[in-house]
């Protein structure tokens, strides 16, 4: 299968990451969900809208940037279309049913990615209702350089690879994702050392990644100076030692909260690594 990490980006900031606490006004004491998705869950569009209606926050801060909202409101229909196309011959070369290529996991995934995101449109729901605001925090240009990789996903022959490869179904690895989610972000000692549970990425594109959403996350606090907000991402952005992590728990007025987007919901709170002071 192509992959789909990426590869140097074009950032310009430096290899290291100083984890700086948010910047408040004194007297200003501010709470914060960090609540730590599933990609792909089929069911995170209810979940999430039900956490966010319960909790209430004024201002919602989502791991998606101008660019992939762009992206997929502009060219989803086409990708489908495509997809659609090269399955057909994907099962033909196979000598399957085009109904079964749909019902493969690794399908599913891709026609996941190219959909709006579930924590998106979640998010909507609950601003339209609730008249909270809205803010995309990721990054254009590790968006642009992504999503310029779709395009060897669905390629016929990427298909005919996928199609013969067995994985589990998307709701098993939604099911397994939540459990590693729980125990990463609390690091328990069942688990703390296994490699299999990541904690600060070591790639430098996904370092300038983190760093560029912590700014923009200290950016869009500044600036709002909510009393209760929420930061809806993947897991593994709040994991021990992210730049997250460091920077919400090293800012005395933050009230800090880790919600795990499973069912029920898990709150958890926040661990920062052992290097931290």
């Amino acid at each position: 299968m192509k992959s789909e990490s990426l590869s140097e980006s074009p950032f310009r900031a430096g290899n290291k990451i100083a984890f700086h606490a948010i910047v408040l006004p004194e007297e200003h004491l501010m709470e914060i969900l960090l609540i730590a998705c599933v990609h792909g869950d089929p069911r995170g569009r209810k979940k999430l809208f039900e956490l966010l209606a319960k909790e209430k926050p004024t201002h919602v801060f989502i791991e998606l940037s101008p660019w992939g909202l762009f992206f997929r409101k502009r060219y989803s229909r086409f990708l489908l279309s495509t997809l659609k196309k090269n399955l057909h011959h994907a099962s033909g070369i196979l000598k399957i049913s085009y109904q079964n290529t749909l019902k493969h996991p690794s399908i599913q995934s891709i026609i996941v990615k190219f959909l709006l995101p579930y924590e998106y449109r979640a998010a909507c729901e609950y601003a339209s209702l609730y008249g909270a605001t809205v803010c995309l925090l990721d990054s254009t240009l590790f968006s642009i350089e992504h999503t310029s990789k779709w395009w060897e996903l669905i390629d016929t022959k990427n298909l005919t690879y996928l199609l013969q490869q067995n994985h589990p179904s998307l709701s098993r690895q939604v099911t397994f994702e939540y459990i590693m989610a729980s125990q990463a972000c609390c690091q328990s000692p069942k688990f703390r050392g296994d490699k299999a549970i990541p904690s600060l990425p070591e790639n430098k594109a996904d370092l300038r990644r983190e760093k560029w959403l912590l700014e923009q996350l200290k950016l869009h606090v500044g600036i709002y100076n909510p009393r209760k907000c929420a930061y809806v991402g993947g897991w593994r952005h709040f994991v021990p030692s992210s730049p997250v992590i460091e920077s919400v728990v090293r800012t005395r007025n933050i009230k800090s909260q880790i919600v795990i987007l499973s069912d029920p919901p898990e709150y958890i709170p926040p661990v920062v690594g052992s290097h931290s002071t």
